[in-house]
């Protein structure tokens, strides 16, 4: 008995190694387990040899893609600190024959930081054929010495392009300042010698930024001055500002006929609005089919919306604040029921219209 068990077993043995299902097992298990062939050769690394911190920086990378035929290169940023990855769609370029560039824009936040890590994949018919992680590299940024009149803005560029002044009361005035700048930190502006000081409007898009500040100045003040770093010089650049009273009004608000919500050309917008839902009308009409009718009654839907009547009503005794902050000064306080428009709503205030065309913040719980 136990002979025959000894027999059995060596001829499932011998069966097995000759079986087509184990040969099948094994070639597989052998091309699993086949070296990859990498196609993805990443290169030249660029940023400024010495940065800074809240600098706005351009970063480029080269990559060799070792394949004539693929579809996409695809990048995601991994695993980085002490930094903001201000590019949401990374895209690479050709620089030449299989040679790929991508730049992308971080700001450094912190004195010690880390680049990402990119997660670079190359695809074919939606198939991956190759991917890498490039590791980043860890930097130092320096800091920016500061002094009486540093707007804590670091800039390549920063251009004033209009100012303002109006009175704001009896012994103090109130001025705008409209800013523009190239890989600029524009959110960070700020005037250590401005007491009561606000950013009304930031608007990015990298490198390009914007932003109207305003503050509160002594009514004497004629002249002011601020500096903003510029890290390719290493040195402080000087922006004078002087003040024009020839055209002083009355008592005014953030407004003072620098309005950076103002909707632009409102009438052209609506018409042209009108006239895409025509259009696509139109088409549906004569194609007959139901995409130009979706696209028309989708437009039309946000025309309504765009449109809807904004007005709030201010209660009687109302503040209404220079800034939408808890100690802003109030330069306007209702008698009675005011409708005003509502412009913006944030941090609990609305930015409203009054019909006197100046422009403030009141409470959420103040309007109805």
């Amino acid at each position: 008995m136990r002979g025959l068990l000894i027999w059995l077993t060596a001829l499932l043995v011998l069966w097995g190694e000759s079986s087509p299902l184990a040969s099948d097992h094994n070639e597989s298990d052998v091309n699993a387990s086949a070296p990859h062939e990498r196609l993805i050769f990443t290169k030249n690394l660029e940023l400024p040899e010495t940065v800074y911190k809240n600098q706005i920086v351009l970063v480029h990378i080269d990559a060799i893609i070792a394949e004539d035929i693929f579809d996409t290169i695809n990048t995601e940023f991994l695993d980085f600190y002490g930094i903001e990855v201000l590019t949401d769609k990374p895209v690479w370029y050709l620089k030449e024959l299989n040679t790929f560039t991508l730049s992308y824009y971080i700001k450094i936040t912190a004195n010690y930081f880390k680049l990402p890590d990119l997660g670079i994949s190359v695809t074919l018919d939606g198939r991956v054929l190759d991917r890498i992680v490039e590791p980043g590299t860890k930097l130092r940024a320096k800091d920016v010495k500061d002094n009486d009149h540093y707007s804590g803005v670091v800039a390549n560029t920063l251009k004033l392009t209009n100012h303002k002044i109006d009175k704001y009361d009896d012994e103090n005035n109130i001025f705008v300042l409209e800013l523009e700048g190239e890989s600029a930190n524009l959110e960070a502006f700020s005037l250590p010698f401005v007491t009561e000081e606000g950013l009304d409007w930031v608007k990015s898009e990298v490198p390009h930024s914007k932003a109207f500040y305003y503050g509160i100045l002594p009514n004497k003040t004629e002249r002011i001055f601020f500096n903003y770093f510029q890290p390719e010089t290493g040195n402080f650049q000087r922006i004078d500002v002087v003040f024009d009273f020839s055209k002083f009004g009355q008592k005014t608000s953030t407004q003072i006929e620098i309005n950076p919500n103002k909707k632009s050309f409102p009438y052209l917008k609506v018409m042209l609005l009108v006239a895409l839902i025509l259009l696509f009308a139109m088409l549906y009409f004569w194609r007959r089919h139901y995409g130009y009718l979706v696209v028309a009654l989708i437009i039309a839907a946000w025309t309504v919306y765009d449109l809807r009547d904004k007005t709030v009503r201010i209660k009687p005794g109302s503040a209404v604040y220079l800034l939408p902050t808890k100690n802003s000064s109030v330069f306007f306080e209702t008698d009675r029921v005011v409708e005003t428009e509502m412009i913006k709503k944030r941090h609990g205030y609305y930015k409203i219209l009054l019909p006197d065309n100046t422009i403030g913040w009141v409470k959420e719980e103040n309007a109805f």
